[in-house]
């Protein structure tokens, strides 16, 4: 994976080395926070970053998949909200397309609870479970009493409850934190239980149970995923410890411009520095929407995921000295090349309030073809030129791009591929990335007061 910044009057170079300075404490305490890889007695607030090093958490996630393999698995119902099942949802639409064949494991995800929607799923479910389609139910809340989670494990449970009488339990596992009324209910029913660390918030967490274990049960390779979220902490870390070496790179950033289609362009080495730093510049300047710009429709739960770790970390009402800012950055989501039909005339023509960030993706099947031009020849053998329909969206992405830069627009490029290590270097960029930001921005990344306000009148509203 790697990220390409298009040059704008809005930074330059200088302006990204001069803000890195200021990120080099936070670097410092992530590189800490490494030196303790058990995520259940590491509390640092970074402890999210060092999860993935965490082999023995990642093997005990492994068995319990495992054990649940061995008597059929054909699917997962996961229930769970926001951080809760975003991540698995992205990363399994990532890897297995919209179109899954027969053979992929479902995966059904209960979070909502809409009545017409509930009612559709829950008959959708309950008609796979009567044909004997082998479905595990997986329910995950960190605090072990998120609203919506508990109205729906209990519909569920009760549904298991009355189609397996005699083995439901078997066939739950509960993910939260020990000692949560969600982990005594799956104490005494004997669910399956699997713990999350208690320094590492939801929208962080996708690299604890709750997302590995969901998918490992689907068929994901989570070693690979952890491999490349490994990745990229030693990028960003690289050089706060001269034991660790990352290429031929001496600094942070590789600042080495050089020219591509009239473009002037600047390759960040620390990626999730040079993305805070960019993020927090734009902002700044009045910048205060950023899209994600996809060019393939099945990252778009990506862009979602995204969506709300960027959203519930930036926008806070107090800075970290409790002085009223109300700062924080929208993030929307766009795809390639649907919404060049849509947004891109508002992108272009409309306020300069956005910064975007293409994501490039190398596609895996690059077989298709599509006819793009024909010979003028009268011959009815007259030859035929095809190109590749992966060329093409990558050329509709450079163009649109193109239109960026003539008109003066900000953004910047990200290329991964669809596998496992790719994607798992790809998250945790973005979680660094953002607790980074968060430092810059001077507030805490890693609460959300606001969202517990409205959970504390809902309960009030529900007398509960």
């Amino acid at each position: 994976m790697h990220i390409t910044w298009e040059q704008t009057t809005l930074i330059s170079a200088e302006t990204i080395d001069k803000t890195h300075k200021k990120l080099l404490a936070p670097l410092d305490h992530i590189a800490q926070a490494l030196e303790n890889k058990n995520c259940f007695t590491n509390q640092s607030p970074f402890t999210f970053a060092a999860v993935p090093f965490d082999t023995n958490y990642q093997k005990t996630i492994l068995d319990a998949a495992e054990n649940v393999k061995k008597a059929g698995c054909d699917g997962v119902i996961l229930i769970g909200i926001g951080g809760s099942n975003l991540g698995t949802m992205a990363v399994h639409a990532a890897l297995s397309g919209l179109f899954p064949s027969d053979t992929t494991p479902k995966l059904y995800c209960v979070d909502t609870i809409g009545d017409d929607e509930s009612a559709q799923l829950r008959a959708k479910i309950s008609s796979e479970l009567i044909n004997h389609t082998k479905l595990h139910l997986v329910i995950i809340s960190k605090s072990g009493s998120t609203l919506e989670t508990a109205i729906n494990a209990k519909l569920y449970i009760e549904l298991f409850k009355k189609q397996f009488p005699q083995n439901y339990a078997s066939r739950i596992t509960v993910i939260t934190e020990e000692q949560s009324l969600l982990w005594r209910q799956g104490e005494k029913e004997g669910f399956n239980r699997l713990a999350l660390p208690k320094t590492v918030g939801g929208r962080y967490s996708v690299f604890t149970a709750v997302g590995l274990f969901p998918l490992a049960l689907l068929g994901h390779d989570i070693q690979a995923l952890c491999k490349g979220a490994q990745e990229a902490l030693i990028k960003t870390i690289a050089h706060t410890n001269p034991s660790i070496h990352f290429g031929s790179a001496k600094t942070p950033f590789d600042t080495t411009p050089w020219v591509t289609q009239g473009m002037l362009r600047v390759s960040g080495l620390n990626t999730a520095a040079t993305r805070a730093t960019i993020l927090h510049h734009w902002y700044t300047q009045g910048l205060v929407v950023h899209d994600s710009f996809f060019f393939d429709s099945s990252c778009e739960l990506l862009g979602k995921w995204y969506r709300q770790l960027l959203a519930e970390s930036t926008g806070k009402k107090l800075d970290i000295h409790g002085k009223l800012i109300e700062t924080g950055i929208t993030p929307t989501v766009s795809i390639g090349t649907t919404d060049l039909h849509s947004l891109f005339q508002l992108a272009i023509g409309g306020p300069r309030i956005r910064g975007t960030t293409f994501y490039a993706v190398e596609q895996n099947n690059t077989s298709i073809t599509s006819i793009t031009s024909i010979s003028s020849s009268d011959t009815s053998d007259a030859p035929i030129n095809t190109t590749p329909l992966a060329t093409i969206n990558a050329k509709l992405r450079e163009s649109a791009q193109i239109v960026y830069h003539e008109d003066n627009r900000p953004f910047m490029t990200i290329t991964f591929k669809k596998n496992a290590q790719d994607i798992g270097n790809l998250l945790q960029t973005h979680l660094l990335e953002v607790a980074l930001l968060g430092y810059l921005l001077e507030i805490n990344p890693f609460d959300q007061p606001e969202v517990e306000r409205y959970k504390k009148e809902a309960k009030k509203l529900l007398k509960l």
